[in-house]
């Protein structure tokens, strides 16, 4: 926080601290002081360019909005935000979200739009009750097949991304298209991947087959090697003569 700015006040009786508008670069931190009180936290249309790890200690938090601002990502701490509801990190430099995310099961909007983006976690598909999520202009290369799994979702857009490869470019703010095609993608890669397995198991057992096959190669090699030990210490011609004499002995026998 700037020198010249005025102390952080407290939230008000709802829950509200609003700390737009101020030029500051760092947040204060006071704030993360209010775990039991603050509801709603807007530091929008500053310089912030970092949010502490101490994001994590307000566990009462309802919304966020860091819109506006020079922030390139955003904590891992927000999965400790557990009431959080609305996610406002519009109009920064954020490159991804947290995988984290995901833990914050009643989020219902997300505003990441304005950014410089290039993927969004698949953790994201965890969000069941997700409403919204905007996401235009940025730089995201394929949209998580996973989306297709929030039923809830009725307004989505990632217009204005160029690289986008699994939707097309005229279908990015088409909702119940986009849930489509990501449930259609998601269910074409698990069958890929579930042929994948079971070829890496059809070739592990080929494997095995082979190892198998060498395996008796080599048991037949020590019992030829031993056969020939054999001869050299019982010779061929004894073995035969020695045949003979029992054959001749058991017809003395009989004859007796």
């Amino acid at each position: 926080m700037e020198e010249f700015d005025e102390l952080v006040q407290a939230p008000d009786d709802s829950g509200v601290l609003d700390l737009s508008h101020r030029a500051w670069v760092t947040l204060d931190d006071a704030i993360w002081t209010w775990g039991t009180s603050l509801i709603v936290l807007n530091v929008s249309f500053n310089r912030v360019e970092k949010i502490p790890p101490g994001l994590g200690q307000l566990a009462l938090l309802r919304e966020l909005d860091v819109s506006n601002n020079h922030i390139e990502e955003i904590p891992a701490a927000i999965g400790e935000c557990l009431r959080i509801r609305k996610l406002k990190c519009n109009g920064n430099r954020l490159h991804t979200l947290p995988k984290e995310i995901a833990k914050c099961k009643l989020l219902e909007e997300v505003y990441a739009s304005e950014n410089q983006m290039q993927i969004l976690p698949s953790e994201i598909g965890k969000l069941t009750v997700l409403r919204i999520l905007q996401c235009q202009n940025n730089k995201i290369k394929t949209i998580p097949p996973e989306l297709g799994d929030l039923l809830s979702l009725d307004d989505v857009d990632f217009t204005n991304n160029p690289k986008i490869d699994n939707v097309p470019a005229q279908l990015l703010n088409d909702t119940p298209m986009i849930v489509w095609i990501c449930r259609h993608n998601k269910m074409h890669r698990d069958q890929v991947e579930e042929l994948s397995g079971a070829n890496e198991e059809l070739e592990y057992m080929s494997q095995l087959s082979e190892e198998e096959k060498i395996r008796m190669r080599e048991e037949i090699e020590v019992l030829r090697h031993e056969k020939h030990k054999l001869e050299v210490e019982r010779p061929i011609k004894y073995l035969k003569a020695k045949a003979v004499t029992t054959k001749y002995a058991k017809i003395i026998c009989v004859i007796q």
